[in-house]
């Protein structure tokens, strides 16, 4: 998906003028949120993963670590709306523009 973005940035890059220089792709911006997601995402799941080896490993594990486990595996889904709606946010405040976002939900 990344791959694709930069490559649809690459060829309408020559449509922009200079004056709209200061501005960020949308390309741009749709691949920074892609990257933030999937780290975030990674992070989660090597962490994780970390606590399952844990569990795995310890004949005697204690329950704290069991439901800090579970609750690590279910943060992503939980977060991830958060991370994005931070990130269209932080951007809107950006470009002067404090719009709200999702449009027509509030």
């Amino acid at each position: 998906m990344v791959s694709i973005l930069h490559g649809l940035k690459e060829r309408v890059k020559y449509i922009l003028t200079n004056s709209l220089s200061h501005r960020s792709f949308p390309e741009s911006r749709a691949t920074q949120s892609i990257l933030v997601l999937v780290s975030t995402f990674v992070s989660l799941c090597t962490l994780a993963s970390v606590f399952h080896i844990c569990l795995a490993v310890l004949i005697n594990h204690p329950l704290w670590l069991v439901k800090l486990s579970i609750l690590i595996a279910a943060h992503f889904a939980t977060i991830s709306p958060y991370i994005l709606e931070s990130l269209a946010q932080r951007r809107n405040i950006s470009h002067g523009q404090l719009k709200e976002w999702p449009p027509g939900i509030w």
